[in-house]
C-alpha cells in the first residue's frame, strides 16, 4: 500500500500532468492560429466538412487529421514539458563524450523540435508536416524521437494519448463556433516548470456564422 506522503505525491503529479498541460497547449495554439490565417482556415473548413452540425465526439477524433496536426504542431513549437531527464542505466559514449553508468542525462524537447537538422522550415507552424498524402505517406519522414513531447520509451507519459485525444477536441468544440484573436504582440515562452507565456494572454472572442 501507499503511504500517505506517496499518494500525496502522486496526485499532484496527476493534477500538474493531466491540467498544466492540456491548458498551456491550448493557449499555445490560439496565439499560433491567430498569427497564421491560412492555417486557421484550414482548420475551420475541416471542422466544418468533418463535424456539420454535431459536436465532436471520441468518435470524431480520427477523422480530424488536420485538427490533430495543428495539436502536434504546436506540441512541436510550444512542448508544454520542454527538458526531461534521465539516468544512464548502462555507460555509453553519446558524441564522442563518455556517459558513466548512473550519470545525469538532460534532453530538450524544444532544442530537438527545433533542429533544422529534422524539420524543414523547424521555425515554421505548419501543421501540414504531420499529414500524409493519398498513398498514406508521410508528408516529411520525421525520425523516431525528433518529436518527443511526451517523452518515449517505457516511461512515456501514460496519459499521451488521453491528452492528444482531449486537446484535438477542445480545439474542435472551441474552433468550430469561435474564433480567439491573440492581442498583437510577441508572447515569449518562460522555462518553468512547465513552458508557459510570459504574459496573461488577451484575446477577442468572435462567434463564428
Amino acid at each position: 500500500p501507499l503511504s500517505d506522503r506517496e499518494i500525496r505525491d502522486e496526485t499532484v503529479t496527476l493534477y500538474i500532468g493531466g491540467h498544466e498541460t492540456t491548458s498551456s497547449t491550448l493557449v499555445w495554439a490560439w496565439y499560433l492560429l491567430s498569427r497564421n490565417p491560412r492555417v486557421r482556415a484550414a482548420l475551420t473548413e475541416e471542422l466544418d466538412r468533418v463535424l456539420a452540425d454535431h459536436e465532436p465526439g471520441h468518435d470524431d477524433y480520427a477523422s480530424l487529421p488536420y485538427t490533430q496536426a495543428v495539436v502536434k504542431e504546436t506540441l512541436r513549437l510550444y512542448p508544454t514539458v520542454w527538458l526531461i531527464t534521465g539516468i544512464a542505466r548502462k555507460g555509453a559514449t553519446l558524441g564522442g563524450v563518455p556517459v558513466p553508468a548512473g550519470t545525469r542525462v538532460w534532453s530538450s524537447q524544444w532544442a530537438t523540435h527545433r533542429d533544422p537538422r529534422w524539420y524543414r522550415d523547424a521555425e515554421a507552424f505548419r501543421p501540414e508536416r504531420w499529414l500524409t498524402d493519398e498513398d498514406g505517406e508521410p508528408a516529411e519522414r520525421i525520425p523516431e524521437y525528433a518529436w518527443f513531447p511526451f517523452g518515449g520509451g517505457p516511461r512515456v507519459c501514460l496519459g499521451t494519448r488521453f491528452a492528444l485525444v482531449e486537446a484535438v477536441l477542445v480545439l474542435a468544440v472551441l474552433a468550430r463556433r469561435h474564433h480567439l484573436d491573440v492581442a498583437a504582440g510577441e508572447i515569449r515562452p518562460v522555462p518553468s516548470l512547465t513552458l508557459q507565456p510570459d504574459r496573461e494572454v488577451i484575446a477577442t472572442v468572435r462567434t463564428r456564422t
